[in-house]
């Protein structure tokens, strides 16, 4: 049996079950890990701000790889250890793009502040970011012009999953990570967000391995969607659960579904030796 030092794991649609709860078995097999020496890390597309809301303070975890990868908080000090920043010239050629694409998207602030955005709406404003406007409205930040916004986190653009958009984008800007989401609000939006070059969930958790000199074979992966390919080719142990995307379903090990504990049901096919199955 293969010894895993350390596990990432997605959180919407992967730990997180479909009302963003975590069952009380992966829950139980995190502890365990833990009493083990085992590193746990939940890496998510959320901002810390939003990890915060679903992760209670004695969750059992270590780390937090939070907004695809650009900042790391250490769960046990509870202080961030890791931050990049996508520089401001990038954002504003980004955003010049977007604006002349008519596509909605965002301007967010750099962490530890990136749950406060500016939305940049489109001539047809998609329901996913009304919904996120609606939503979020404490954090929206008054509009100004792209070039005023000052320091940006990172950029988020949101459309219809159907035509190309996100390959047209992702071709047009080979300077910065360009990373693709599915809203977890609709289900079905398309996001691509944009971030200094190099950053990906995969860029967290090398940086948390490095720390701890543990080798990518002595890791393992779980999640659901394409912002997780990343992870999931950072490590040889890799899954992805029953409600994932067919793409990815067609290209990793298949686990039980986020609302059937299939972190557990990875732990035990990745043969992690504290996990009873």
């Amino acid at each position: 049996m293969q010894k895993i030092k350390a596990v990432f794991v997605d959180f919407d649609g992967t730990l997180g079950n479909d009302k963003r709860e975590v069952s009380e078995t992966d829950r139980n097999s995190l502890k365990q890990l833990g009493n083990a020496g085992v590193l746990r890390a939940v890496a998510t597309g959320r901002s810390l701000w939003a990890s915060l809301l679903v992760l209670e303070p004695d969750f059992p975890i270590d780390y937090i790889v939070f907004s695809s990868g650009s900042g790391i908080y250490d769960f046990n000090k509870k202080e961030i250890i890791h931050k990049v920043d996508l520089p401001q010239n990038k954002a504003v050629e980004i955003a010049t793009e977007l604006l002349n694409c008519n596509l909605d998207f965002k301007l967010i602030k750099p962490i530890p502040n990136n749950e406060y955005f500016t939305y940049y709406a489109s001539s047809n404003p998609s329901a996913d970011i009304l919904f996120r406007k609606e939503k979020y409205a404490k954090f929206e930040l008054p509009f100004v012009p792209i070039h005023e916004f000052g320091e940006t986190g990172q950029v988020l653009a949101i459309f219809p999953p159907n035509g190309n958009t996100f390959e047209k984008l992702e071709q047009k800007f080979d300077n910065v990570s360009v990373i693709r989401a599915t809203s977890p609000l609709d289900g079905k939006s398309i996001w691509a967000e944009f971030f200094e070059h190099g950053i990906s969930k995969a860029y967290g958790a090398n940086f948390i391995c490095q720390l701890h000199n543990i080798l990518p074979h002595e890791t393992m992966a779980v999640g659901n969607d394409f912002n997780d390919i990343d992870l999931l080719e950072f490590t040889p142990n890799r899954f992805v659960t029953e409600n994932a995307a067919p793409e990815l379903k067609r290209n990793y090990t298949n686990v039980k579904s986020n609302n059937e504990s299939g972190v557990t049901d990875a732990f035990c096919k990745a043969k992690v030796l504290h996990v009873e199955c």
